[in-house]
């Protein structure tokens, strides 16, 4: 089983032999890779889009002056997540909505991070970065196997 079938059998959930914590360790870990890859990208063009709301006088004006833009990019973004759902199989489709998506979440951030203090937004990118970038580190070169602990990661990660 390749890492490609194994990362389709994810994302859609259909059954093709095994699921990602079935196959061997270094196939997972290439699955890992490959989301974190996406992630990545996802948080840099986040960053990218607040860091222009933050520093554009006139974006930071028209945010305020406009009381329904949030509403507006978050269900820009729900459709472009539920089109994404539909066309999940169709490549390069679906990374051009997941992009929209992502382009439409970070306009949702910038608009909420523009009515915050610029150090509070700074320390919560900073605490953010750590986080993910620690995250990303050890999975990266993890060599522990923690799919035996099922359910019982996700209640000790939520404490």
């Amino acid at each position: 089983m390749d890492l490609e079938s194994v990362f389709n059998s994810a994302v859609t959930g259909e059954k093709q032999g095994k699921s990602v914590w079935q196959a061997e360790v270094a196939l997972r870990l290439s699955f890992l890779r490959k989301v974190y890859g996406i992630l990545t990208a996802q948080l840099g063009l986040t960053v990218l889009v607040v860091v222009i709301c933050l520093s554009v006088p006139q974006i930071r004006e028209f945010v305020h002056a406009s009381p329904l833009l949030g509403l507006v990019l978050v269900v820009g973004a729900l459709v472009s997540l539920f089109a994404l759902l539909a066309m999940r199989h169709q490549t390069p489709a679906n990374y051009y909505l997941l992009a929209t998506f992502t382009f439409l979440e970070g306009l949702s951030v910038g608009v909420v991070v523009t009515h915050y203090d610029l150090d509070l937004v700074v320390k919560a990118f900073v605490i953010t970065t750590g986080v993910f970038l620690a995250l990303t580190a050890y999975t990266m070169q993890s060599k522990y196997d923690f799919s035996t602990w099922g359910a019982r990661s996700v209640y000790t990660i939520s404490i």
